[in-house]
């Protein structure tokens, strides 16, 4: 408690509230600052991959990402409030531990290997043409639209989602993210147009305006399982890995060393 407080209750309940309050706190800023971290490491993988061959994400994409993804999914999920008994646990205290740092590098590994895993898939798929770079004429912009931008685009579009649902992992210190109902209907609201990417047709306003391609027999569902499959392990590590390696870091840093 880095202040005085007051209050007219005339019994310790307002101290464990005060401490319910800052441990939630703290959880939400170490929770915020990771999924920024991921999010702009996520990007710059798809990015990165996506220059290789010539290309790049739309301004579209980026402007459906930066605006529509990631400021309410960022905004909202810190509105969770505390969680409603005060354990004996701590939470981290510092950015730079074993905790943060093990979860960034390892969600980083995950992110990335996934979107090399459907660029992958969709390159052994017999209708699969590779990117060739095109310039309109008497421009300097570049033409994005490919099989390999479709298919980055949207398994990082799901990414930021499973990304937020695995760093928004209530309890000890946070009430489930589901009372959260601001940061509830937005998850849904942008699930829902992620998955609306996944069936558009070549022809589609929607598809012409993200400069998207049309995935062909049914590899749109496929994607979508490995896009599962991603927020599996992005998931379970958070929610079980994370803590049982955290756990036994700090029982082996707590040890008393033989002399």
């Amino acid at each position: 408690i880095a202040a005085p407080f007051s209050t007219t209750t005339l019994n310790i309940k307002c101290v464990t509230r005060i401490l319910r309050e800052g441990r939630a706190s703290l959880t939400t800023s170490f929770q915020c600052f990771k999924y920024i971290i991921m999010y702009s490491f996520t990007q710059f993988a798809s990015v990165v991959i996506l220059t290789k061959i010539g290309t790049d994400l739309s301004d579209t994409q980026y402007l459906w990402i930066d605006l529509f993804i990631i400021i309410p999914l960022d905004i909202f999920m810190g509105r969770t409030g505390p969680y409603k008994r005060l354990t004996v646990r701590e939470p981290e205290g510092e950015l730079i531990s074993f905790g943060v740092l093990v979860s960034i590098v390892v969600q980083s590994l995950v992110q990335i290997v996934f979107q090399f895993a459907g660029l992958e898939m969709v390159r052994r798929q017999s209708w699969f043409k590779a990117y060739k770079i095109h310039v309109f004429r008497g421009q300097g912009d570049r033409f994005f639209r490919s099989i390999e931008n479709t298919v980055v685009f949207l398994v990082s579009n799901m990414q930021y989602v499973w990304l937020v649902v695995a760093f928004s992992i209530g309890k000890p210190f946070r009430k489930p993210a589901r009372t959260n109902i601001l940061f509830t209907v937005s998850l849904v609201l942008i699930t829902a147009m992620n998955l609306i990417f996944f069936a558009q047709q070549n022809g589609n306003a929607l598809i012409d305006l993200f400069q998207l391609r049309t995935l062909k027999d049914n590899f749109a569902f496929i994607l979508l399982i490995l896009c599962i499959g991603n927020f599996l392990i992005t998931y379970g590590f958070e929610k079980f890995v994370l803590p049982f390696l955290t756990h036994k870091w700090y029982q082996r840093k707590l040890k008393p060393r033989g002399r």
